[in-house]
């Protein structure tokens, strides 16, 4: 079935057109992609959920929660911080994160079990 095969029931009333005009454009649509593809990790799902939690915490403190090495802590809370949804701060020799404001609109919809 090509394109032109494909019908909205409604198309008389611009309803394709409208419909089309609700989505985002493509560098947000992008964005939110790589915002969703940072909760399929059920790791960084979970430090993302601590942060959620605790506010901030550093990534040793992390690290014993999750029971993960540094190393790879880090590397998913790089993924976190590159999509947006976390920040870091230095503190000495401590790197701390907490979520960002579209990280907890993330989760919080993620989340939300009122639907």
């Amino acid at each position: 079935m090509g394109n032109s095969d494909l019908r909205l029931k409604d198309t008389s009333e611009g309803r394709a057109e409208s419909l089309r005009e609700t989505l985002p454009e493509p560098a947000e649509l992008a964005r939110l992609s790589r915002q969703a593809q940072v909760l399929s990790d059920t790791t960084r799902l979970s430090l993302l959920l601590l942060l959620r939690e605790a506010g901030e915490l550093c990534v040793s403190d992390l690290c014993l929660i999750v029971e993960r090495e540094q190393g790879g802590v880090s590397r998913h809370l790089k993924i976190a911080l590159d999509a947006g949804l976390v920040n870091k701060r230095r503190f000495d020799l401590w790197v701390y994160y907490e979520l960002t404001a579209d990280g907890k609109r993330l989760l919080a919809a993620l989340l939300d079990s009122s639907d």
